[in-house]
């Protein structure tokens, strides 16, 4: 029997180092949650464990409704949060899938009747489930590869899509996780392309780059996410410099996606953009180097056109993708039939619903002539719990190009205690290294983050909750 024994809910407000302009959005300061659940797994009351889970609260992400305010959004996403908690109280399951399956259904219920998006009703229910992976794991000294591929975790595929009844993850997935990822670095509206465009009273007082020039420097960078926002002349300016700049910084080669994060208001709209783009050879090696393009649409238009991908020349971009839009188990499977070729997977939007539209893609590129892909995508996570937890599925799941933005917009671990920074720098030197004026940092080499060793922990933290939530400075987790 699986169910919640005690919870502990903390929200931290944070600053970002500079200003992270995404889609209608521009993210200053916000709140961070953490989550502490203790499950009891079987009838002793010694077969218990903690688990955590944690993510920032950003606003204009998970709604984009311009008539609400960021302090609207970021209370009603607290209010999903805490209603999905309510939902697991009452649970007593046999196992984790189950546990699960029956939460993410009773909030989604509720949402329906509440006018609540699922995307949304979906971010609650997914702190539960990353809550009760990392306990499980912890109870059976397990990494999550291994929970995966030894079938503890009871996950139905089929569940999510019928046409996966009868496989497994363990028959689809990659057969080893990723040993290390490239970092996808986030190119925001805002961001100064060239140590030139900071002017003075905007230079940020920390040892991190802040221009896309010194951050390609610093890290070694050559994957990108360029923020393009519907708007012909702009969008065309800024890539024509950015060919500039990658063409000069980066000369044995990059790649990029370009995010439209729903801003383009039809397919038509974003194909009249692409074709202009086409028409400046010197922007052709920039778009010779797009993987992909996301979410261009908005979400409430996604599955409008069923011509995704095609221009009105018979040729065709590259492959389009879902995020925003990705908010339920069949919403892919639709955008598929509409030419879309992949989708996102972050974890605020569902672990067990990122490995089985991984699994889809596999199934179905080992069936038919298809080229689908997944891409690792980024909701600003950070340490010390949400980016470890996000880096050990993304590689689990094979994604070696993974959007990371978290490093670029936080000054580290700054935020938190020194305790914390102390003990991810100690426990995580892979990853996090203390700077000259001790903030704990994230580590990116050659434009590459190591995570073999996330793959040997539970869920990929070598600490445990109860020490976290000591350092954190919050109430003792017994």
């Amino acid at each position: 029997m699986i169910r919640i024994l005690e919870k502990r809910i903390q929200f931290l407000p944070i600053q970002t180092r500079m200003p992270f302009r995404y889609g209608i959005a521009t993210m200053t300061d916000l709140p961070i949650a953490f989550v502490f659940l203790k499950f009891q797994f079987g009838d002793g009351i010694t077969e218990t464990r903690w688990g955590m889970a944690s993510d920032l609260l950003p606003p204009r992400w998970f709604k984009k409704d311009p008539d609400q305010s960021p302090e609207s959004e970021i209370q009603e996403m607290k209010s999903v949060l805490l209603h999905a908690i309510e939902i697991g109280q009452e649970l007593k399951t046999e196992t984790p899938f189950a546990f699960w399956d029956q939460l993410y259904r009773l909030q989604l219920e509720w949402a329906e009747l509440n006018g609540i998006p699922a995307l949304l009703a979906n971010f609650g229910t997914t702190f539960l489930e990353r809550a009760l992976i990392d306990a499980f794991a912890r109870f059976h000294q397990m990494p999550l590869c291994e929970l995966i591929y030894s079938k503890k975790l009871t996950l139905e595929l089929g569940t999510f899509h019928p046409e996966l009844y009868g496989l497994s993850p363990v028959d689809l997935l990659p057969k080893n996780p990723l040993p290390r990822i490239q970092a996808r670095h986030t190119i925001g509206f805002g961001d100064p392309l060239n140590e030139r465009d900071i002017v003075a009273d905007n230079r940020v007082a920390d040892l991190l780059p802040q221009s896309l020039e010194a951050a390609i420097k610093h890290y070694g960078l050559t994957q990108f996410k360029v923020k393009i926002n519907g708007r012909l002349d702009e969008d065309l300016a800024r890539l024509r410099a950015l060919a500039k700049i990658l063409e000069r910084l980066c000369p044995q080669g990059y790649a990029l996606s370009l995010d439209g994060n729903e801003q383009f208001s039809s397919w038509q709209q974003f194909s009249a953009f692409w074709i202009k783009a086409r028409s400046y050879p010197k922007l052709y090696p920039l778009l010779e180097n797009v993987l992909f393009i996301e979410q261009p649409l908005p979400r409430s238009a996604t599955l409008s056109s069923s011509e995704i991908g095609q221009l009105p020349d018979g040729s065709e971009t590259p492959p389009v993708i879902i995020d925003e839009s990705d908010d339920g188990p069949e919403t892919f499977r639709r955008a598929l039939a509409c030419g879309y070729r992949g989708v996102s997977h972050k974890n605020c939007k569902g672990v067990f619903k990122g490995i089985a539209n991984r699994c889809l893609i596999e199934h179905r590129n080992q069936t038919s002539d298809t080229q689908l892909m997944m891409s690792g995508e980024d909701l600003c996570n950070i340490g010390p719990i949400a980016l470890l937890q996000d880096l050990t599925l993304q590689s689990l799941l094979g994604n070696a190009s993974v959007e990371r933005n978290g490093h670029h917009y936080f000054y580290g671990l700054s935020p938190f205690p020194t305790a914390v920074q102390t003990l991810l720098a100690d426990r995580h030197p892979e990853l996090y290294q203390s700077k000259a004026d001790g903030t704990a940092c994230l580590q990116i080499h050659c434009g590459e983050i190591p995570t073999a060793h996330l793959h040997k922990l539970p869920f990929g933290t070598r600490f445990t909750p109860e020490e976290i939530s000591e350092a954190l400075g919050l109430e003792a987790l017994i």
